[in-house]
């Protein structure tokens, strides 16, 4: 079971949320509750949950000061945020902290069924990677000090991949030193989830320096290498929804009959990881909506501004984007844009005399008729009426 820790500091919406959803059904374990962040530290420090649902706003310590702590202490935690508030920085700040979902309140109890349903695929697919690689690790970790361990591990794990007889190797063999312990997937995973392809010269070189030159002069050891990091790049596209047929051509060099030379086997591990990088980019919904709410945010007041021109800046296709965005946000492009640049108009008409004219340019329109007849569809008053609304507000305070 998936072990859940709810946060929320409104008790009926708390316990509205234990009843109503049938946790154990989808597979989870609803195993403790605090009423703000501050109290669900301790916690969630001796429960250690498999995924954290946090309200965003709470006394003593609100849901994003929350996130932050589990990012750092308990990085592999999914963290799913409610929110009632529709509000661009939030969502920046969740986005950036790499939280699973971004939920506006009130909460239909198919949407958040639908959200449980994906952190689970997502778990199970982690524990298929994981029972992968504990399968083989404790032959390769081995390698190091047993010869019959190395063989027995080369042949478990690549037997199927490689058509050349493996060479005997003596005792006074260069693998007897080697630190296998180099061989960690979390250092690669790490980088394929959050590097940039212009950063894989640098992990390569650091890589390999981490392996150490004893490794590199092992020509098996290092073509078992370049196979571990194929298959954690596979498990990797996999979990984004890639076929493992983006990355088959590596395969094929990698188990020809010619041994490789050092520098082509260095080629081949850049363009593995470049590629793998690449669908994640292709793939990755929260990096291209943070970088198009950031870019959104700043240009509103331009007049050109349009669902095309931010797909542009994202560097995504019109149609993906729009689809993505949507999907995201839980509403279109548009409607996001127009909340914004309304919700820029009212702090103009409360914090300013500017008259709705000069704001309607301010804030992005064109024709100052649209933005005022626009703003009294949205609002439910004109410009003016409720800047005076606000004005009277004010003084009666």
């Amino acid at each position: 079971m998936i072990k859940v820790f709810l946060v929320e500091d409104e008790v009926v919406i708390r316990e509205g949320m234990k009843k109503i959803i049938p946790w154990s059904e989808y597979g989870y374990e609803l195993s403790g509750e605090a009423g703000d962040g501050e109290l669900a530290i301790s916690l969630i420090r001796q429960i250690k949950p498999d995924v954290v649902i946090t309200d965003i706003k709470m006394p003593f310590m609100d849901g994003l000061t929350l996130s932050k702590f589990i990012r750092k202490e308990f990085p592999d935690t999914k963290i799913v945020i409610m929110s009632g508030y529709d509000e661009f920085e939030y969502a920046r700040q969740a986005i950036y902290l790499g939280v699973e979902r971004y939920i506006l309140k009130p909460i239909r109890k198919k949407d958040f069924i639908e959200v449980l349903e994906d952190i689970r695929t997502k778990f199970e697919n982690e524990n298929i990677q994981k029972n992968y690689y504990l399968k083989f690790k404790k032959e390769v970790e081995r390698l190091s000090t047993l010869y019959d361990s190395y063989s027995k591990a080369m042949k478990v794990s690549a037997t199927n991949y490689l058509n050349k007889e493996f060479e005997l190797i003596d005792e006074n063999s260069e693998l007897k030193n080697i630190d296998v312990s180099a061989l960690n997937s979390e250092f690669i995973l790490n980088f394929l989830n959050n590097a940039l392809p212009e950063e894989i010269d640098d992990f390569v070189k650091q890589y390999l320096q981490k392996l150490g030159e004893r490794a590199l002069k092992s020509k098996i050891f290092f073509k078992y290498n370049l196979l571990n990091i194929y298959f954690i790049s596979v498990s990797f596209i996999q979990k984004l929804g890639f076929d493992k047929k983006e990355l088959d051509e590596y395969l094929k060099i990698i188990c020809s009959e010619n041994m490789l030379n050092e520098e082509d086997a260095i080629n081949i591990i850049k363009n593995i990881l470049e590629k793998s990088i690449n669908l994640r980019q292709e793939n990755t919904q929260s990096r291209y909506i943070y970088n198009a709410l950031t870019f959104i945010e700043n240009n509103y007041m331009d007049q050109e501004l349009s669902l095309s021109s931010v797909a542009l800046k994202v560097n995504v296709s019109a149609n993906h984007f729009s689809a993505l965005f949507s999907q995201e946000m839980k509403k279109t492009f548009i409607e996001y844009l127009t909340e914004l640049r309304m919700k820029k108009a009212k702090e103009l008409l409360s914090c300013t005399d500017k008259r709705s004219g000069e704001i309607a340019y301010e804030v992005g329109y064109k024709d100052p008729h649209y933005f005022s007849s626009l703003f009294k569809k949205l609002q439910g008053c004109t410009p003016k009426e409720y800047r005076n609304k606000r004005s009277k507000n004010y003084e009666s305070k």
